[in-house]
């Protein structure tokens, strides 16, 4: 994200329902590449929430409201920023 473009539009998921992934980790960064936020979505609550696009053949799914607010999505922020600081020095 940055001060101009607050969008939270994850890449597009390509052939989602074949279940590839048991977790999908989405992580946020500002525009000094530094880790804004971090979630763990579960394969079954990511396929809830996004949907299907035919112009890009792929579900489309975004990293705010409902999604982050359902109880079976992780904050992972903190370990992620942690791991980062680490990995930074």
């Amino acid at each position: 994200m940055t001060p101009d473009n607050k969008s939270r539009q994850l890449s597009v998921l390509r052939n989602l329902d074949a279940q590839g992934f048991d977790e999908l980790v989405v992580v946020i960064f500002n525009e000094h590449y530094h880790v804004e936020d971090a979630y763990s979505i579960p394969h079954s609550v990511a396929t809830e929430y996004a949907s299907y696009r035919s112009h890009v053949n792929g579900h489309i799914l975004h990293a705010r409201g409902a999604l982050l607010s359902d109880s079976r999505v992780q904050d992972i922020s903190a370990a992620v920023r942690a791991v980062a600081i680490a990995h930074a020095n």
